[in-house]
């Protein structure tokens, strides 16, 4: 009976792990104009989680997003020119703490490209 039970928890344990792991990257796309995507333009996140930029129309394009105010343990600028990845790292362990809040920032084609105002939500 252990062995079966084994060969159903394995899968499982996998499935739920890389589900869960998924569910931390937040892949938001620029289109040509340098706006984000309407369906990305506000994005929930959780501390902890990661959020890269990509144009839509081809990942060798460049793209560019600056927050006034980050939650991004890397800094406030990233582009295809500079840091690629912003990992969450605020303090939102609760409904309520000061980090728990929308942070806009400012996405285009490139550092001296007209901007647009998305927004990344941190939830607890």
């Amino acid at each position: 009976m252990k062995p079966y039970l084994y060969t159903l928890a394995l899968p499982a344990l996998l499935l739920w792990s890389t589900q869960a792991f998924a569910q931390q990257l937040h892949k938001l796309h620029i289109d040509d104009t340098g706006k984000v995507l309407k369906q990305h333009q506000v994005v929930h996140v959780k501390v902890g989680h990661t959020v890269t930029w990509v144009r839509h129309t081809g990942a060798a394009k460049p793209w560019y997003a600056k927050f006034d105010d980050s939650p991004c343990a890397e800094g406030s600028e990233f582009g295809s020119d500079r840091a690629k990845t912003c990992t969450i790292k605020v303090a939102c362990h609760a409904k309520g703490d000061a980090g728990c809040r929308a942070y806009s920032y400012n996405s285009s084609t490139g550092a001296t490209a007209s901007m647009h105002d998305p927004t990344v939500v941190v939830d607890p």
